[in-house]
């Protein structure tokens, strides 16, 4: 790590990079980027389009939720939950950058962040079917009980009758 030192005369000497003569140890101090600002240029204008649309798409899906009480809750733990694995990848990429840790040990690190981002997406889902799936069921068995409570035993009994009736007159043909 590039400790500064500092003299009363007001220069400063630092520990440079093994490698190169940046004053930080991390992965990107050595980088040349030269002859890639283009490529970066347009990496970066895709990354910030990238944010804005999944920004309007958490926003739409905020206003949808905001009518049932599930969604909305919903859309709350979705949005902190990616929230924290947010500050859990900076706070790696931090610690892979200023920390000396090797190759395998940020590899681990990145597994396990992918890991956990794909169980909560998929944990996320599940919930999500699993509330239709039951929202749908309710929505059926409400519509049964509303057939069932508007049912007329007399009205019945008098449509069973004119079938027999009916059928007994193809019958005596």
């Amino acid at each position: 790590m590039g400790i500064i030192h500092f003299d009363p005369t007001g220069s400063s000497s630092e520990d440079v990079h093994p490698s190169c003569s940046a004053s930080w140890p991390g992965t990107f101090a050595c980088l040349d980027l030269s002859g890639v600002t283009i490529p970066l240029g347009v990496i970066l204008i895709l990354l910030v389009a990238f944010a804005v649309t999944i920004e309007h798409l958490l926003h739409k899906a905020i206003h949808a939720a905001s009518h049932d009480r599930f969604w909305r809750n919903f859309m709350a733990a979705l949005i902190s939950e990616l929230s924290m694995l947010g500050i859990i990848s900076f706070t790696l990429f931090l610690t892979s950058q200023l920390g000396n840790l090797t190759d395998d040990h940020v590899h681990l690190i990145e597994f396990v962040h992918l890991t956990l981002f794909l169980m909560m997406i998929f944990y996320y889902l599940v919930i999500a079917w699993m509330a239709v799936s039951s929202k749908r069921i309710l929505k059926s068995l409400g519509d049964y009980e509303e057939r069932v409570l508007n049912f007329d035993l007399v009205e019945c009994i008098a449509e069973l009758k004119q079938i027999r009736i009916e059928r007994r007159a193809r019958w005596c043909r």
